[in-house]
């Protein structure tokens, strides 16, 4: 079963008009016109969609917020983009339980405001819970699952204090573009 990236780009009408998303924009690292300013991940559950008519669990954070889970994420494919990456349910198992552990972590702050510096922030402050904005959310757990391969049998690790934008792009050679995630014939609903 395939993970998802769920991807928002700054001209959706999902992101309020803040300072915090026209900053994330312009600080995207690309120069195309779209650019990715927020990252979720979403774990499609056929198993679920049997049962109760649901897809999947989506894992995030928002600013002012703090890392949740949606069991019941319905997304609309004219204001996400989906990259699927194909992992085995190992994988997925070691992604979701760590997700499952940071639920209720804080929004990383200064780590999202180093976009604004020279130098980037992980968010690791002795004696305190570390904390994440939503790309670092993110890649740490697609680190966490192994999903980059193996080099000389140790897994890649790949950075985890990047932009959203940075992500899309990192994950372009493990990964295919879908227009949706999942879609329920029964309900005719996208989640």
């Amino acid at each position: 079963m395939p993970v998802v990236v769920a991807f928002v780009a700054d001209k959706s009408t999902l992101l309020e008009d803040s300072f915090l998303n026209r900053t994330a924009a312009i600080m995207a690292p690309t120069s195309n016109a779209s650019k990715i300013v927020h990252c979720e991940l979403f774990f499609p559950s056929v198993v679920a969609r049997d049962i109760v008519g649901l897809t999947g669990a989506s894992y995030g954070i928002h600013f002012k917020g703090r890392v949740f889970k949606n069991p019941f994420k319905q997304f609309s494919k004219s204001q996400w983009t989906f990259k699927e990456i194909q992992s085995n349910p190992a994988q997925d198992m070691q992604m979701r339980e760590w997700l499952d552990s940071q639920i209720g972590n804080k929004f990383n702050y200064l780590g999202y405001a180093s976009f604004l510096s020279p130098c980037t922030m992980s968010g690791r402050i002795p004696g305190m819970q570390k904390r994440y904005y939503c790309s670092q959310l993110t890649m740490e757990a697609l680190n966490i699952g192994e999903v980059f391969g193996y080099e000389d049998g140790v897994p890649i690790q790949m950075p985890v204090s990047v932009h959203p934008h940075r992500v899309f792009d990192m994950i372009q050679d493990i990964s295919t573009t879908i227009t949706r995630p999942i879609k329920d014939k029964r309900l005719n609903l996208i989640f």
